[in-house]
């Protein structure tokens, strides 16, 4: 019989999902449809679906740079990206929640080249974790919504399409398979 400990998924594992969701500069919610059916996108879906990333998309702060995380797993742990912590390992690495609340932390795991960090929050973390979907479900020409805080401007919203699916021998010093590639904006 497993315990508590061994039945929850490692740092790794969820570290390792979380990398189908988080893309360059933003936090990316596709909108993923059972494969060749249309999907509506309604303003009113688009709002609803807005006010819940809302509760789950962090601001991440690391000294002079800023960024975009989103809560993920029963630990509530902060996926974003390498680049946006890269100069905050020490310290000054703060998360700011939809609520305005902001506590510090720590990074966990790092991946420069996928350009990903998982950071681990000093207190209690109150915002829902966001739902994981299968990566190799979507597909080209499925709607997507980028949602974060670039350049610190929180709660951004944005629309476009799943442009391409590839692997890039060239991305961080290494090969990074299964990428999604959007033509939404990320201001």
């Amino acid at each position: 019989m497993m315990n508590a400990a061994q039945s929850r998924p490692s740092r790794r594992v969820l570290f390792a999902a979380s990398t189908a969701v988080a893309l360059a500069l933003g936090v990316v919610s596709a909108i993923v449809p059972p494969p060749a059916q249309a999907q509506e996108l309604s303003e009113a879906r688009r709002v609803r679906i807005a006010r819940r990333l809302a509760r789950s998309t962090v601001s991440v702060l690391a000294g002079m740079a800023t960024g975009s995380g989103f809560v993920v797993g029963e630990e509530r742990w902060i996926v974003t990206n390498h680049h946006v912590i890269e100069g905050a390992h020490g310290s000054g690495l703060q998360i700011r929640f939809g609520s305005g609340t902001t506590l510090p932390a720590r990074v966990i795991e790092d991946d420069i080249t996928h350009d990903l960090a998982l950071l681990e929050v000093v207190g209690t973390v109150s915002a829902p974790p966001l739902e994981l979907a299968d990566s190799d479900d979507v597909e080209v020409g499925q709607a997507v919504l980028a949602f974060g805080s670039p350049f610190g401007l929180d709660g951004t919203l944005t629309e476009g399409i799943v442009s391409a699916r590839r692997d890039r021998a060239d991305v961080g010093g290494g090969e990074v398979r299964r990428l999604i590639q959007t033509d939404a904006a990320i201001n």
